[in-house]
C-alpha cells in the first residue's frame, strides 16, 4: 500500500491553499485571532484570509462545518442549567430535610430499639450483609466497638472469661 507524502503548502495550487485555510480555520475555531495563523499555514499573503472569508459561498461553508459545533455548545449551555437547577432543588430538599431531622425528637432508647429490630428480625440468609453491619452499629452504640477502626474498646465478659 503506498504511503501518502504530506506536501507542503506552498506546493498547493491557488484553491487548494484556500480550501486548505478555511479547513485549518474552522478547525481553530472560527475566530478572528487565528486568521493571521491560518493564512501563514496556508502559504497565503497577509490579509488573503480576509478577502477570502468575506466571500458568501465561504460563510456558508464554514456556517456548515460549525454547526455542529454550536449544536454541542448549546446542549452543553442547557446542561449547565440543567445541572445548576437540579443541584439547588438537592439542596432545597437537604434543608428541608436537615429542618424536620431537627424537629424530630430521636432518643437512644428509640435508636437502640430500631437498631435491635434490625438485629434481631433479618434473616442471615437473606440479608447476611444488612445485618452484619446493624451488629456493628449496635456494638458501636453500646461502646464495645470503635468506629474507623473496628476495634474492640472494651472486651465482652464472654471473651474475658475464654482467656
Amino acid at each position: 500500500m503506498p504511503r501518502f507524502r504530506r506536501v507542503k503548502a506552498h506546493y498547493l495550487t491557488a484553491t487548494e491553499k484556500e480550501k486548505y485555510f478555511i479547513s485549518l480555520y474552522v478547525r481553530h475555531g472560527a475566530v478572528e485571532e487565528k486568521i493571521s495563523y491560518c493564512e501563514r499555514r496556508a502559504a497565503l499573503q497577509p490579509g488573503a484570509g480576509a478577502k477570502i472569508l468575506k466571500r458568501t459561498a465561504v460563510q456558508e461553508e464554514i456556517d456548515r462545518r460549525m454547526e455542529p459545533v454550536r449544536l454541542e455548545q448549546m446542549r452543553q449551555c442547557v446542561l449547565g442549567e440543567a445541572v445548576a437547577q437540579a443541584k439547588a432543588a438537592m439542596q432545597e430538599a437537604l434543608a428541608e430535610t436537615a429542618a424536620s431531622i431537627k424537629q424530630m425528637n430521636i432518643t437512644t432508647e428509640v435508636l437502640e430499639g430500631q437498631l435491635m429490630q434490625i438485629v434481631v428480625g433479618l434473616d442471615w440468609d437473606k440479608y447476611p450483609k444488612v445485618k452484619l453491619e446493624a451488629i456493628k452499629a449496635a456494638l458501636v452504640v453500646n461502646g464495645m466497638l470503635e468506629v474507623k477502626s473496628t476495634g474492640w474498646l472494651s472486651l465482652p465478659a464472654s471473651a474475658l472469661r475464654s482467656s
